[in-house]
């Protein structure tokens, strides 16, 4: 199947596009998709587990 079938098929109005279909689409156009957070915000908005929460408790 050629990729601009694929591209068609895709990009048609029939059905509804999930984040599989569009990694799909940029990969048949030759692109990468890249994500980067911006500098210092992504530490701050993670919160680790403690260490509580973690362990299990044996039986």
């Amino acid at each position: 199947m050629s990729h601009f079938f694929f591209l068609y098929k895709s990009l048609s109005g029939e059905r509804n596009h999930d984040f599989d279909t569009i990694l799909k689409v940029i990969g048949a156009l030759g692109l990468k998709l890249h994500a980067k957070a911006p500098r210092g915000r992504l530490r701050a908005s993670i919160s680790r587990p403690s260490s509580r929460t973690t362990k299990r408790r044996a039986a």
